[in-house]
């Protein structure tokens, strides 16, 4: 999700460069023909890289989904015929290896197990943190639960599937659940593993923020489901009011969208929580979350408003800088909504490790929560002290060093 906040707000950042770059040749069309006609074409190379990080971002945050669905289907009768016993047989050797305390066994059939056909995610978690402990030299009698517990995880899933073919009927989304338990960190039987991994193991490092930050993961699938619905119900909410007021529409179902979204995928993921039966400390922790996602729709909100303002000037001003005015408003809304976001995504990933860089906790939290503290603090002063543009130039010129930093740093700390 980090990765994807970083396109967004460099598509964003090239955009505008997309339009400064138009604007400068403008100059050149009429006094220097010669000139123009060498830089001219170099707009379509600005709006290559748009397009280009436009179809990379939709790939990483939609495409990756079709596949896993797809290649769960393709594998389903290969699964069935032979891989759903082969891992079966495997984790019971196993076990009786760990038993037997043989650890030059336990590293062999490790290694084979690797390569296994059927290897769902929280098979891959069980083998990674035996190799782990092997290494380490610490007893592995400890993950014969566990074991157990993958063991039974995968024979559930083997009768699903079994039953599926042999009934018509089958609950819907079948596919995409599968597809989802087997591939994505999110899913009920991997937070199930490290759920059982606390109570059983005393990790080290390992809390209800691990925890948290795993079943967290499945608010990015609720929020998008979350978005499909509030646009259609925004959408269907928009005659009804213009009948009694008149109002802009646009606005209208922009923000009803966001209401919506926030508050349908909030209690929706509260009554995931619950049905999993998450503890009263998950659910009291989780609400720093929560927070963050209501602050970035207060903050599109207010950016919305902003923007419509610079719509509405009705007197003679130069096209261009009424432009201007208009896209770097959109880019101060994106650059601050995206800020929060990556604050969110930032603690969903450093809680999911038991090990994190303290560089990744300065740059993904600490220096983006200062930054948004100070330019609410900046736009409070705006009230009855600042000139609004004043305002609005050091907030966006604090937002964009800090992403132009990101952008710069990332791939020398590879954060």
């Amino acid at each position: 999700m980090r990765i994807a906040i970083k396109k967004i707000v460099t598509m964003m950042f090239l955009l505008i460069a997309y339009f400064l770059y138009s604007a400068f040749l403008k100059k050149f069309s009429d006094s220097n023909v010669i000139l123009y006609t060498l830089f001219d074409p170099f707009k379509l190379l600005i709006l290559a890289f748009i397009f280009g990080i436009i179809v990379s971002t939709f790939k990483t945050l939609f495409l990756g989904w079709f596949k896993n669905i797809k290649g769960y289907q393709t594998s389903r009768h290969n699964f069935l015929l032979l891989s759903f016993d082969e891992t079966i047989s495997s984790l019971e050797k196993l076990k009786q290896l760990v038993i037997k305390g043989s650890h030059h066994d336990i590293k062999v059939q490790l290694a084979g197990m690797t390569k296994l056909h059927y290897k769902p995610i929280f098979l891959n978690a069980l083998i990674n943190d035996m190799i782990s402990s092997l290494f380490k030299e610490e007893p592995l009698d400890k993950f014969v639960v566990l074991i157990d517990n993958s063991k039974n995880e995968i024979l559930a899933s083997q009768k699903l599937e079994e039953d599926r073919l042999k009934s018509k009927k089958s609950e819907p989304f079948f596919d995409i659940k599968r597809a989802y338990e087997y591939n994505y960190q999110g899913s009920k039987p991997y937070i199930g593993y490290y759920n059982l991994k606390q109570e059983s193991i005393e990790a080290k490092g390992r809390n209800d923020w691990n925890i948290l930050s795993l079943q967290m993961l499945k608010f990015y699938t609720i929020l998008l489901y979350s978005m499909l619905i509030s646009l259609v119900a925004s959408t269907l909410l928009v005659p009804v009011l213009l009948f009694s007021i008149k109002i802009n529409i646009f606005l209208t179902i922009t923000i009803i969208f966001i209401v919506l979204t926030t508050i349908l995928s909030i209690v929706w993921h509260i009554i995931y929580l619950w049905k999993n039966k998450a503890g009263p400390r998950i659910l009291a922790k989780v609400w720093i979350f929560y927070s963050l996602s209501i602050l970035a729709s207060i903050n599109i909100i207010w950016s919305i408003f902003s923007l419509e303002a610079v719509l509405k000037i009705k007197t003679e001003v130069n096209v261009d800088e009424q432009l201007f005015e208009f896209l770097f408003r959109l880019l101060y809304c994106v650059l601050s909504t995206a800020l929060l976001f990556y604050i969110f995504s930032t603690m969903v990933e450093i809680f999911r490790d038991v090990y994190f860089s303290k560089t990744i906790l300065f740059e993904g939290v600490i220096i983006p929560a200062i930054i948004f503290v100070l330019i609410t603090f900046i736009n409070i002063l705006n009230i009855s002290v600042l000139d609004n543009q004043i305002t609005f130039t050091t907030n966006l010129t604090i937002l964009s060093t800090y992403w132009i930093g990101v952008w710069v740093l990332t791939p020398i700390l590879k954060f």
